[in-house]
Order: structure tokens, then C-alpha cells, then sequence
């Protein structure tokens, strides 16, 4: 006897008088899919995965400066160890880059 469309057949299944059929069970696609569905840990820590790889991707386009870039748009160098300030929202390092942007790129 067929298990049916998409089914596997499993295990064997006892029948009424000791007779045995194919026991179907679903595939294992469909059941891993069930079980990311309940799993939120496994669902957040997905969600996290997939935001460091699109942020290492689109780093050149977030950033707000280049990864080595130590000029503003103006050419003025930047303060070296400067404290976090909305034109450097984690600071700049010992040699005067940005932060932020070395963080974005090193995703």
C-alpha cells in the first residue's frame, strides 16, 4: 500500500489481526520547519545571523565614513579619542577613524 503523495513510509504498523502496513510520516523538511517555528532562540539567533551578514554587506552604504577614513567631507582630520558626539556616535580611536564605521564594516 502507498504512503501517498509527498509522504515516506516509515516504520511498520500492526493491523487488526497481526498484519503489517508501512506506517507514513511526513517528510523531514516539513517537520524541521515545525520545529524552527516553535524554537524561539533558534528564530532570534537566525534573525541576528541575517542582520550581521546584510550589515557586513551593505557596510560601504552605511557607514557614515569610509573603514579608514580619519577626514571629514571637509578634509579636516578627525580628533584623535574623541568622546562619542553626533558626528562620531562611538567616538574615533588612537588614530582618528571612526568607530561606528569600523564596527559596520567589520560584521
Amino acid at each position: 500500500m502507498n504512503a501517498g503523495p509527498g509522504m515516506v513510509q516509515g516504520p511498520l504498523d500492526t493491523v487488526g489481526g497481526g498484519a503489517t502496513r508501512p506506517r507514513a510520516r511526513p517528510p523531514r523538511r516539513r517537520t524541521a520547519r515545525r520545529w524552527l517555528g516553535r524554537n524561539a532562540p533558534a528564530l532570534f539567533g537566525g534573525g541576528v545571523l541575517l542582520l550581521a551578514i546584510g550589515c557586513a554587506i551593505f557596510a560601504p552604504w552605511l557607514a557614515p565614513y569610509g573603514f579608514n577614513d580619519n577626514r571629514g567631507s571637509d578634509g579636516v582630520l578627525f580628533a584623535t579619542q574623541q568622546a562619542p558626539s553626533s558626528a562620531h556616535w562611538l567616538g574615533t580611536t588612537v588614530g582618528g577613524t571612526d568607530v561606528l564605521s569600523r564596527v559596520i564594516f567589520g560584521a
